[in-house]
């Protein structure tokens, strides 16, 4: 009889660790079997066009895409230090979430679903749901977009290296980093603090211009802090792109060198990890082109319906160059996929309708030396 009750207490301790391992198990990153994956991360500021980038680049493509949009904004903790934040992105595109609330992340992409009309793409139910879709082996690409990464961008490059270093499975890196003219987006911000106080602001015409002035003054203050992390992002991305040319040039292919030495091995990783500079104005006057070249970083094949109809949508009609012969057979479809007047409506309320334009003025803003020298590094870059 001792001997049957032993037995039941180390089968039932057992059972109960593995139970537990397999508990644990569920929240760890997925394992180097995987699928090859491209992870994508879509970094821009507030007001900087993020919505309308986040939109074109991930919702026009043929492939799957698993989309979290600003996931950082749910961290535990640590939310102010670029760093922190970037490394928690790169473990949120290995399906790890342990750095995150939960239930408020699954609540918070519900609504951004809503808001940006991205229901199929954000609105998971449960967080079971949204890691089930994260780990699919039918996602492609994960993409993540955020806000408050600005000078993180050579922590999630290492990080994204080191991963793959480590953990030997196979995915690819793909920084997008958008940037919007900072005085562009200083007049966005005020037009964003015009709307959220309007009708306060309207009762009284004197003092809606002495506090728009008061805002420029305090803002206008704060624009070379303002500009200081996105010249490291864009120093960090154009120093990638550079490294992919001489890659290319050498016509060096990843997975060719078999009992690779250590540099070599870190040649084949840096050859996972691509970065592209965008500019807003670019994507106001061209979305086309941009989608494009985008798409062509992340692997995947646009889908020509798809883009020509968010490009009517949110930009109206065209004025890029003529459609080549393929894009017009391709326009036939867009007339029964169009959105109806309130769905426009709404999309013009919420500021993801744009105007197709040219942009053409010019801002060195010498009077921050930190702004001025981004906006030499993206010269030219338009007020937009």
């Amino acid at each position: 009889t001792l001997l049957c009750m032993w037995l039941g207490s180390v089968l039932s301790s057992m059972l109960g660790r593995n139970r537990e391992m397999g508990t644990v198990q569920h929240h760890l990153p997925e394992s180097n079997t995987a699928p090859h994956r491209v992870f994508v991360l879509l970094n821009a500021q507030w007001r900087g066009g993020s919505t309308i980038a986040e939109q074109l680049l991930f919702t026009t493509t043929k492939s799957q895409v698993f989309m979290l949009d600003e996931p950082a904004f749910k961290l535990m903790g640590h939310v102010g230090n670029p760093n922190v934040t970037a490394s928690a992105l790169m473990e949120a595109m290995r399906c790890d979430f342990h750095h995150y609330n939960k239930s408020s992340l699954v609540k918070w992409q519900h609504w951004r679903g809503e808001f940006t009309d991205q229901r199929s793409y954000l609105q998971f139910g449960t967080f079971e749901n949204m890691r089930r879709r994260c780990i699919s082996p039918n996602t492609q690409v994960r993409a993540i977009k955020t806000i408050r990464a600005n000078g993180g961008m050579e922590r999630f490059a290492n990080e994204c290296l080191a991963k793959r270093f480590e953990s030997g499975s196979s995915f690819t890196c793909v920084i997008v980093n958008l940037i919007r003219h900072p005085m562009s987006t200083l007049k966005s911000e005020l037009s964003a603090a015009r709307i959220e106080n309007g009708v306060r602001r309207r009762r009284d015409a004197n003092k809606t211009v002495s506090s728009n002035l008061r805002f420029l003054r305090h803002r206008a203050k704060q624009m070379e802090d303002f500009c200081q992390p996105l010249v490291r992002d864009v120093m960090t991305v154009r120093a990638i792109e550079r490294r992919q040319r001489r890659l290319a040039a050498r016509r060096f292919e990843v997975g060719r060198i078999p009992n690779a030495t250590l540099s070599e091995r870190q040649r084949l990783l840096a050859s996972a990890l691509k970065a592209v500079v965008i500019r807003y104005d670019e994507i106001v006057s061209n979305a086309t082109a941009v989608a494009s070249r985008v798409h062509q970083l992340m692997q995947v094949e646009t889908d020509l319906p798809k883009l020509f109809t968010f490009v009517s949508n949110h930009f109206g009609e065209s004025n890029e160059t003529e459609y080549t012969a393929q894009k017009a057979s391709a326009r036939a479809q867009i007339a029964k996929h169009l959105l109806p007047q309130e769905r426009m409506k709404i999309l013009q309320e919420f500021h993801t309708r744009r105007k197709m334009r040219t942009c053409s003025v010019k801002d060195s803003m010498a009077e921050w030396p930190s702004c001025q020298k981004l906006t030499t590094m993206l010269e030219p870059i338009y007020l937009c």
